[in-house]
């Protein structure tokens, strides 16, 4: 049998045919393809880019409305200063202290800062009818005046102005702390040091003090009476740590 290898009209158009077909899978998988994946690429970054250009845009927006919020809790920070003192370190709370001590000629003889706490001691509870239950014993009457109502409803409504100024200041500023000091001198300057602090310094507060007399022999063998006071001070703090 033998083979013809004559090219015929029809394998060329064949040949054509594979070539064009090759030529477009070539196109689709090397052009069309890396194409498409690039766009959706690009739409994916496109995507991402507006989602941030609109995140930007929304801070810009609240921008304004954070200022005031910054402004008002400086405001706020600034108010509740009244009477407080600024963050003080340890050797600064022991530097007040002891000058106050000094001022009254009193001699230092122990101090201690026992630590600092955030925020305040609760308000004193006012006993707003004290006064009413002590008139309606007295007289015995089962009717109480009309006075005595309206000073009973006046006291409530100061008790409440009271708590609600307590509340309004951001006790997230306000530290305590705690200092033991032992004191020695003249009783008269003891009690107008205690009286001081009480007086004219709103920062500090006295909240619990012993005196005591104490008696040694000196060094010409007399004996000597000597007055100790045991206090335990509150230094009120305010500002941001």
């Amino acid at each position: 049998m033998k083979i013809s290898m004559e090219i015929r009209p029809k394998d060329i158009f064949l040949l054509k045919v594979l070539a064009c077909v090759l030529i477009a899978f070539l196109m689709i998988r090397f052009l069309i393809f890396p194409a498409i994946d690039k766009h959706m690429d690009l739409a994916a970054q496109r995507t991402d880019t507006e989602a941030q250009q609109e995140e930007m845009q929304s801070v810009m927006d609240r921008t304004g409305s954070i200022d005031v919020k910054i402004a008002k809790q400086q405001e706020m920070l600034q108010s509740a200063k009244g009477g407080y003192y600024d963050v003080l370190e340890n050797r600064q709370v022991d530097e007040l202290i002891t000058g106050i001590v000094l001022d009254h000629k009193l001699f230092p003889v122990y101090l201690n800062i026992i630590g600092t706490t955030s925020g305040v001691p609760s308000a004193y509870t006012l006993a707003a009818q004290t006064h009413t239950d002590t008139t309606a014993d007295a007289s015995g009457s089962d009717n109480a005046s009309e006075s005595d109502t309206s000073d009973a409803a006046d006291t409530s409504d100061t008790a409440d102005t009271t708590q609600e100024e307590t509340s309004a200041i951001p006790a997230a500023y306000v530290n305590t702390t705690s200092v033991d000091v032992t004191i020695q001198g003249d009783e008269t300057e003891i009690r107008a040091f205690l009286d001081d602090i009480a007086n004219n310094y709103p920062g500090i507060q006295v909240t619990s003090f012993s005196m005591q007399e104490n008696e040694y022999v000196n060094s010409s063998l007399q004996t000597v009476s000597q007055m100790s006071c045991d206090c335990t001070i509150a230094v009120y703090t305010c500002g941001e740590n």
